[in-house]
């Protein structure tokens, strides 16, 4: 039977510390439900057996938005995804470029020769 040396001791030796670490739990997968080796890490558990129930598991959990150029919804991983594709991105983008373009030639008022040409 083991019997602990001092209070934070949890293994009898040496070989029994390097046993446990090696010892790896079984955990099944959130996606498809087969059984695999978890690789537990502090910040994130692992939750998925492969790379495919990976990418099917974060598309699930990705929130649907409304894409802001053509109103269809999508699904994006990055939080802050105002668009469906970068095409929509780039059009929407230029619209409004062009648009305060437009704005500020109205507040500056006509093109300073038209000024000259009036008051002569």
């Amino acid at each position: 039977m083991f019997q602990p040396t001092h209070l934070d001791q949890k293994h009898c030796s040496t070989d029994c510390f390097a046993a446990s670490r090696v010892t790896v739990p079984m955990k099944d997968c959130e996606v498809c439900g087969d059984p695999f080796k978890a690789i537990n890490q502090a910040s994130r558990p692992s939750r998925w057996c492969s790379p495919a129930c990976s990418d099917t598991g974060r598309k699930a959990e990705a929130p649907w938005r409304a894409c802001l150029e053509c109103g269809e919804p999508f699904q994006s991983r990055v939080p802050h995804a105002s668009f469906c594709c970068k095409g929509h991105s780039g059009r929407y983008t230029k619209r409004a470029r062009d648009k305060a373009k437009r704005e500020a030639k109205k507040e500056a008022g006509p093109p300073i020769q038209k000024l000259f040409d009036e008051a002569a």
